[in-house]
């Protein structure tokens, strides 16, 4: 940083932060939360709601993202929808590549791990990006240790 700093650059954003998770060493309790796998015909279009209207996703990027799902079904791991009664509050999607209370995000990482643990897989890369960047010191309170962020750097000239 601070040799980007001494030639006159300045953060204009940070583009993305990473980070693995160990999945042996979590404690898998998923709290009180309704949890289910996904399913198109009952939960697509509440899942389009609550993301535009809490400005998570565009609907173009929302269109983009259920488009590759559809696309690439061999690589879903597992789509999970959290529910408070028959509301959905938040849903969580993992692929092999690749907003929520704290009490709701904690049962959500346990209910992925454990789906990841029984498909064999021993580690995760969690992205976070847009207006996820944010959420990185909650998932530190879990125990998420992240690597340093990806930062997209400027000057003017």
């Amino acid at each position: 940083m601070e040799k980007v700093q001494r030639y006159g650059y300045s953060i204009k954003r940070i583009l993305n932060r990473t980070a693995s998770i160990e999945l042996d060493k979590f404690d898998l309790n998923t709290g009180k939360f309704n949890i289910s796998a996904y399913n198109e015909e009952t939960d697509l279009q509440a899942i389009k709601l609550m993301y535009l209207e809490n400005k998570i996703l565009t609907e173009e990027q929302l269109e983009g993202q259920l488009k590759f799902l559809e696309d690439n079904p061999d690589r879903v791991i597992c789509w999970n929808v959290y529910k408070d009664g028959d509301e959905i509050i938040g849903n969580s999607i993992i692929t092999k590549f690749g907003e929520a209370e704290d009490e709701i995000r904690k049962s959500i990482l346990n209910k992925n791990i454990k789906d990841c643990k029984n498909a064999g897989i021993k580690k995760l890369l969690i992205f976070l990006a847009g207006n996820n960047l944010e959420l990185k010191e909650k998932y530190e309170d879990l125990g998420i240790a992240f690597n340093p962020d990806l930062v997209l750097y400027h000057r003017d000239i």
